[in-house]
């Protein structure tokens, strides 16, 4: 299987975790995975005030609930 460069398909994604807690990310709509950007200190997760303004925070997506 090929690795998936992220290129194109990649959103913020507000992730609610089983204890409540909620964390946001940038997500890969083609592998689902949580990307690891340099413009993000290369951080999975991110503060609500790292999200550029006018973007639109998704749900995330669990790779199990999507295949």
């Amino acid at each position: 299987m090929r690795d998936c460069d992220h290129a194109g398909h990649r959103v913020y994604a507000r992730r609610v975790f089983t204890n409540g807690t909620v964390h946001i990310c940038v997500q890969c709509l083609t592998c689902f995975k949580v990307c690891k950007l340099p413009e993000h200190g290369n951080r999975p997760w991110l503060r609500v005030d790292e999200v550029p303004s006018g973007r639109k925070i998704h749900d995330f997506i669990d790779r199990e609930d999507a295949l």
